[in-house]
């Protein structure tokens, strides 16, 4: 039996406890933002705002990783042996995976990778693990960001947006982004 009189202080993780998300809705709005601003902050082609999140649903999936520097999106299994991976949005061969990762087909990083999640610590330059309802979206964005790349300059040695994504969120989820919003009725 708990008794909340041994206790000097009592917090809540209000996640779905209050809210419960539309998460359709959350997405679309998050990559809206994200896109919108790479192009009219950050100076990236146009192009990127011609695909919408239907396009690429497959892209909203928990537990994807960006390997930041190759611009490849990667799934893993629990030895950190890659099952999936695209570059950009287009999906890569088993020769092309082999051909990036080596035989084994193993994410170097991946005891980085590991130590980074014991210590909470996802921002790391050299990949990004896509976990939350709130970062989903970002990992399609990386997808399409690539894409854009490449088509426009060609695949270069290193690709370097993700500083750019990381600073549009921290404007979409900062509290002066929220001022004068309206409690809307559903």
């Amino acid at each position: 039996m708990v008794k909340i009189s041994d206790y000097d202080c009592i917090g809540f993780d209000l996640d779905h406890t209050v809210i419960q998300y539309k998460l359709s809705n959350l997405y679309t709005l998050t990559y809206k933002f994200l896109t919108t601003f790479l192009v009219k902050e950050k100076g990236y082609d146009a192009s990127l705002l011609d695909s919408s999140l239907e396009d690429h649903k497959d892209f909203i999936l928990r537990g994807l990783i960006l390997d930041a520097d190759k611009g490849n999106l990667i799934k893993l299994d629990k030895h950190g042996c890659i099952l999936r991976a695209s570059h950009g949005t287009t999906p890569m061969s088993d020769k092309e995976i082999l051909d990036c990762y080596g035989e084994k087909r193993k994410f170097l990083l991946f005891e980085e990778l590991k130590s980074s999640m014991i210590k909470r610590h996802r921002h790391i330059s050299s990949f990004r693990i896509f976990e939350t309802f709130f970062d989903l979206p970002a990992a399609l964005v990386a997808a399409k960001l690539v894409d854009v790349i490449d088509a426009k300059s060609g695949r270069p040695e290193k690709y370097t947006f993700w500083p750019d994504i990381m600073e549009a969120f921290i404007l979409n989820f900062s509290p002066s982004s929220f001022t004068g919003i309206e409690i809307l009725n559903y």
